[in-house]
């Protein structure tokens, strides 16, 4: 990752909504990021599609998925040559899995890999053999997705057998809790994004390098904070992901009501 995010090119929406939860996928020497569109007056999100290409021009973003529901929080992940999205859809009470039918816009439902939860940014690596997926659940109308981070295990991705790993909930801290993108391997070292939500949602990220990742144990220690500083207008940031030569970080910003 490149931490100078002051020299980043700024992508703004229209003020009529916000985008945010960006996940890039590089192909055919192009990025394709996903992520989500929140049109205030709808109140409710969509996933959508921006292409780049590898001299940062972009073309207008358009709409793939949407629901009588709000979605957010696009995860991508490739296994067995297909790509798959598990969207945020919090509102159904399950964490479903989608597969892109025509890569990039076109994606349908799969299966549910967890029924019954209510939860939030569900993200998921294969690591060890095995399918891990990190996710934020609320039990009732006191909890918080901010503060507890589930982990469940499996043998295959589109599988009915998600083992809840006996250590949940694995983090139990509003500063580090929730995903904030995808998990990544660098120098043979596992890190986990994740939201720092004090003292407010979208407050920064830290990143978290995971000692321990096994059926019986979880453990992860903080390595790198990053807070939204590089640049007097913005004021939160809460997903960051890489591909390729690719970062991409969202930041809520100050701007005059329309």
């Amino acid at each position: 990752f490149s931490f100078s995010f002051y020299k980043y090119r700024r992508i703004k929406p229209p003020k009529d909504r916000f985008w945010a939860d960006p996940f890039p996928i590089y192909l055919n020497n192009k990025y394709y990021v996903f992520f989500e569109e929140y049109i205030f007056s709808k109140k409710r999100g969509t996933i959508n599609l921006l292409e780049i290409d590898e001299n940062g021009i972009y073309k207008a973003p358009v709409k793939i998925i949407e629901k009588n529901h709000h979605l957010s929080y696009p995860f991508i992940i490739k296994s067995e040559n297909e790509y798959y999205m598990i969207p945020e859809e919090a509102e159904t009470n399950k964490i479903s899995i989608y597969k892109c039918d025509v890569f990039p816009s076109k994606w349908s439902f799969k299966k549910t890999l967890i029924d019954n939860i209510n939860a939030v940014d569900s993200t998921v690596i294969f690591y060890k053999g095995k399918f891990w997926l990190f996710t934020s659940i609320i039990k009732d109308k006191y909890d918080s997705y901010n503060n507890n981070l589930h982990l469940f295990f499996s043998d295959e991705l589109i599988s009915d057998n998600w083992f809840s790993h006996p250590q949940n909930p694995i983090i139990t801290d509003f500063s580090k809790s929730r995903s904030a993108g995808n998990l990544f391997i660098y120098n043979d070292k596992l890190y986990r994004p994740s939201q720092n939500c004090i003292p407010d949602y979208g407050s920064g990220i830290k990143i978290n390098e995971v000692l321990i990742l096994d059926e019986e144990n979880y453990n992860e220690i903080e390595v790198e904070s990053i807070t939204p500083s590089w640049s007097k207008d913005i004021i939160g940031t809460h997903t960051i992901n890489k591909e390729s030569k690719l970062t991409i970080i969202d930041s809520l910003h100050k701007v005059k009501r329309i």
